[in-house]
């Protein structure tokens, strides 16, 4: 047997070397590949959160923006602001 080793090439010995070891190079290569995906849909979900969080800032400056004068009437009828 030892000797048979030696007189393989470096291909046939790689490819033995997968034939014994194939579960075991299959569950890595699953791993990595989950992680990946996990990783891309991660990444998608983040910036799709990003991106409505802005959108929902930007419209509650707009109405703030909106209301601001009339909220501003309000307080100084109240005494709330100095007049001015």
């Amino acid at each position: 047997m030892a000797g048979t080793q030696e007189n393989l090439s470096a291909s046939e010995r790689l490819i033995e070397f997968i034939q014994k070891n194939r579960r075991a190079l299959f569950a890595g290569f699953l791993v990595i590949a989950l992680g990946l995906i996990g990783t891309v849909i991660g990444l998608t979900v983040q910036d799709r959160v990003r991106v409505n969080a802005f959108i929902r800032l930007d419209e509650f400056t707009q109405r703030h923006i909106e209301l601001m004068p009339y909220a501003d009437a309000v307080y100084r009828r109240r005494g709330c602001f100095p007049p001015g």
